[in-house]
């Protein structure tokens, strides 16, 4: 028999039950880079995630076209000496495009319809965007532009700055404004059209591409460098993010970490402002000079390449969450013995998980990784000593996030938490009478009913000593108060010590010096002994026996015993009979319910006051 101290039963924080222990699919730490081209497009210079999950691009020999996901590519031509260059998802769903060389805006339907619609004001077209208007914005040379999706009509303003050039993508920004980038300066231009400047200084002058993140934005610039502007401040800093020495294109990657093109030295490059972890990945031979770039719907990096007229996809596992495995020692325990689990996290991608935060109920477990590196692994041993509570099956769901995935959620396969047969002749092991009787006995309770012999007599009259000393056993054996006041409880006597516990803490109610060892314990008196000890609870809301009415304790008992269920097994209503002789069994019954209610105690009990 597991000894009474490692046996707490009642203070426990049931747990999540789960089927089977999860292992997410492994994604090799290394990126996985392929490269797709037919030899029917040229020069593609820019690329967009289109609504239909392919990459949509622009290939300098008058085509526009996309690339599945699989890597089938197909398109279609955009007129001659067109020359499409930037291209951008309207919010009509069409594709919107621009051009180096020619005066217009161009707009392809998904079939591959194509509309041009001329200015003469603007030329040197270099980029274009949704704005927050609905509209689609542009840049041009020395102009920032407007066109209505609907009907074609355009409006331009004056960028009041020397000619755009190569430096002109447009994007939507902090204060519902568009930004774009000069050659000197990064651009901001209102919905209304006001257009104001942030100077860059020489340095980090040059860049070609910028992005938002949150309320500040960052772009690339001539050197080895990106850059952060403030626009609260107008402070421009620099960060190194060499061995890229040009970065030409940048964007917010879905893991919350900005990702750039080196486009002189065959790398894509990841940095995260979060934590300053700066990382590269070679682009490999086929791709020497990745260039525009953008995400697909399942998280790959995709890019166009500036001297092959080939496509690049780089799965780095950005959509993988960690692989959790829960595994438990033991198949099955018995309440006091504990259960050991090993919960294993590792990072099968090629970015580093940090912030990590890991939320696995109701065990008790070593320190959590804050940080999982590519391909890293950590083993963290946790534990948890089972309760009756935990009786049947009980299992564990954790939950780990982190900075750079969604939550997800793994579980452990359930361990089984019984209770021996409590091994008396004269009642069943079976039914409620049965599994009350084996928890009795298991936790040392039934121990001071019994009689001599391998018999429980659970129709046997239940006396006063008897039940003083089960309820002393329930709680631990807490300490008395004070001295013993009763007369007819002698020295030696077993049950000495609980009576005194009894009288000190308020179960034995009055103040006379007699206990009635051997009297027998009506329902109602029952009831009101146990009521106390579980420090006098309010009823909840339900049914109360109909034959115990009037105000005090003894009625205040009843409902409490009542609205809880907690003596269902043996008066399940409308009456309580209190003034009926208890039986043994009768006291296992309700202490078993008891165990099992927090809320039928008035405050969570002193757990050390709770090993059986």
């Amino acid at each position: 028999m597991v000894s009474r101290s490692a046996r707490r039963v009642f203070v426990a924080v049931a747990v999540l039950l789960a089927a089977n222990t999860l292992a997410l699919p492994s994604v090799p730490a290394d990126p996985v880079v392929d490269d797709f081209g037919d030899g029917t497009v040229t020069d593609p210079s820019s690329i967009v995630l289109g609504l239909d999950g392919a990459m949509w691009f622009t290939a300098t020999q008058n085509r526009v076209g996309a690339v599945t996901p699989d890597g089938a590519i197909s398109s279609f031509g955009t007129g001659p000496s067109t020359y499409p260059k930037a291209i951008t998802i309207g919010p009509d769903g069409n594709r919107w495009f621009v051009s180096d060389f020619h005066a217009g805006i161009g707009r392809a339907t998904p079939e591959g319809a194509v509309t041009w619609f001329p200015n003469a004001e603007v030329s040197g077209l270099q980029a274009i965007t949704t704005g927050p208007d609905g509209n689609l914005w542009f840049t041009a040379e020395n102009r920032i532009g407007r066109i209505d999706p609907d009907d074609g009509s355009m409006e331009v303003y004056s960028s009041n700055t020397a000619p755009v050039g190569s430096a002109g993508q447009i994007v939507p920004g902090p204060g519902g404004a568009l930004w774009f980038h000069g050659l000197d300066h990064v651009g901001r231009i209102t919905t209304a059209g006001d257009i104001s400047r942030y100077a860059v200084p020489l340095a980090l002058q040059g860049g070609s591409s910028l992005v938002p993140v949150g309320d500040v934005l960052w772009f690339t610039t001539s050197s080895n460098q990106i850059a952060r502007l403030d626009p609260e401040t107008g402070v421009v800093t620099g960060v190194n993010v060499y061995p890229v020495t040009r970065p030409h294109s940048i964007d917010l990657g879905p893991d919350g970490a900005l990702w750039f093109t080196g486009v002189l030295d065959g790398l894509v490059g990841r940095y995260d402002p979060r934590s300053g972890d700066l990382r590269t990945f070679e682009t490999g031979a086929n791709l020497p000079r990745p260039a525009a770039l953008d995400f697909d719907d399942d998280e790959r990096l995709w890019f166009t390449d500036a001297s092959t007229d080939r496509f690049g996809r780089l799965d780095l596992g950005l959509g993988t969450t960690p692989e959790v495995s829960l595994v438990a020692s033991e198949s099955a325990v018995q309440p006091g013995h504990t259960i050991h689990v090993t919960v294993t996290l590792s990072n099968p991608s090629s970015i580093p998980l940090d912030d990590v935060v890991v939320d696995l109920p109701g065990l008790q477990c070593g320190a959590w990784p804050t940080t999982l590196p590519p391909g890293g692994v950590e083993e963290v041993p946790c534990t948890h000593v089972a309760t009756n509570v935990d009786l049947g099956s009980f299992g564990a769901t954790l939950t780990v996030d982190s900075s750079a995935t969604s939550p997800t959620e793994a579980a452990m396969a359930p361990v089984q938490v019984s209770i021996p047969a409590h091994g008396f002749a004269d009642i069943g092991t079976a039914g409620r009478r049965g599994r009350a009787l084996s928890w009795a006995a298991y936790f040392g309770i039934a121990e001071p009913l019994r009689p001599a012999g391998d018999t429980f007599g659970p129709g046997a009259p239940l006396l006063r000593k008897d039940l003083v000393l089960a309820l002393w056993h329930f709680l631990d054996e807490p300490p008395a108060a004070g001295p013993s006041r009763f007369t007819d409880v002698p020295p030696g006597a077993r049950y000495r010590d609980a009576a005194t516990w009894a009288s000190s803490a308020g179960l034995v109610p009055g103040s006379g010096t007699r206990f009635g060892p051997r009297d027998l314990v009506p329902r109602g008196q029952l009831l009101g002994w146990v009521w106390r000890m579980a420090g006098r609870a309010a009823p909840a809301e339900g049914r109360r026996y109909t034959d115990v009415a009037g105000a005090g304790a003894r009625s205040d008992a009843s409902a409490w015993t009542s609205t809880r269920g907690l003596f269902d097994d043996v008066a399940p209503g409308p009456r309580l009979q209190p003034d009926r002789d208890s039986k043994r069994l009768d006291l296992v019954l309700l202490l078993r319910r008891l165990a099992a209610t927090r809320a039928a105690w008035s405050s969570a009990p002193d757990a050390d006051a709770l090993f059986f």
